[in-house]
């Protein structure tokens, strides 16, 4: 169980995919091994979806490659009635459909999450299931011309930020990044809100993920920030925040995500060698919460 817990907590933590690949494959033959199968089956989820990331997988979006078929793993769980592992596997596979852009497979797993929420309660991750519902949510509404469309898929985005809010009010500094961007993307979708203050609070996102280390966040909140200067046709803001992304996400390990990133966005993406680093290895490498950071969480309250 603590092996399966060090998975979950360094997956979510934005440090370097490259040994939490190697520590799951080994964690993962120790609990065959013993025959723990509780944890084994979370535990495969995290060690495939990292090994999708990284480009270890002909798939990108699906939970089926070395270490585990998504089938035959959910009709395990569902069969053992291992719920932890049925939330495990679907919020591993809303994440990775929302990251490589398979919209109609992240529309189906929002309903499938919405269904599970009493499942997610007093969880781990349960914010990051708030969270990720938030951005599938609002990404669909984007796409909706219609208000009464967009109506249902807004809603879920502000639920998703009150929750949010409400745990940064209490001081959840590894959260006010989530809720930041949360609020930049339902600020982009208001046709009357000013591009400059838009932009203001992708920044605030994008700084607030890079002072706690969430470089996932900090790759995500740069690419939607850049998606959304492409859709008021300024390339070169657009390029700017692009080629952040591209650098974070190379930096957290998720080279498959970089690639897509630059085969979708060709010319846009500035590749500055210098300045590329590889993935921080240890928790040392990881940045101290800041007191302007804290100064953040006390505007709340």
């Amino acid at each position: 169980l603590s092996a399966l817990h060090y998975c979950m907590f360094y997956y979510f933590s934005g440090m370097s995919l490259v040994p939490l690949e190697k520590d799951a494959r080994a964690y993962c033959k120790q609990m065959r091994e013993y025959k723990q199968e509780t944890s084994l089956y979370p535990c495969l989820a995290y060690h495939q979806c990292v090994l999708n990331l990284m480009g270890l997988s002909d798939n990108t979006y699906l939970l089926t490659g070395e270490a585990m078929d998504q089938d035959e793993l959910r009709m395990k769980v569902v069969e053992a009635k291992n719920i932890q592992a049925v939330t495990v596997v679907m919020l591993l596979r809303m994440q990775l459909a929302y990251y490589f852009g398979e919209t109609d497979l992240f529309k189906t797993l929002l309903r499938e999450s919405q269904s599970l929420r009493e499942a997610f309660k007093g969880a781990h991750w349960g914010l990051v299931q708030t969270y990720f519902e938030g951005l599938v949510s609002l990404s669909i509404a984007r796409e909706k011309t219609k208000a009464a469309s967009r109506r249902p898929y807004l809603k879920v985005g502000r639920m998703s930020l009150k929750k949010l809010k409400a745990v940064v009010k209490c001081e959840g500094c590894n959260c006010l990044h989530m809720y930041l961007l949360l609020k930049a993307e339902r600020m982009s979708l208001i046709d009357s809100a000013d591009v400059k203050g838009i932009r203001e609070a992708y920044n605030a996102a994008i700084n607030a993920a890079g002072r706690v280390g969430f470089m996932q966040d900090k790759a995500l909140s740069n690419e939607l920030a850049g998606k959304f200067f492409l859709t008021k046709e300024d390339e070169s803001w657009a390029s700017h925040y692009l080629s952040k992304a591209y650098e974070s996400y190379l930096e957290w390990g998720a080279k498959a995500k970089a690639d897509q990133l630059q085969r979708d966005h060709l010319g846009l993406i500035r590749i500055n060698k210098r300045n590329h680093r590889r993935g921080s290895v240890g928790i040392k490498s990881r940045r101290i919460f800041s007191t302007e950071a804290a100064d953040s969480h006390k505007r709340f309250s």
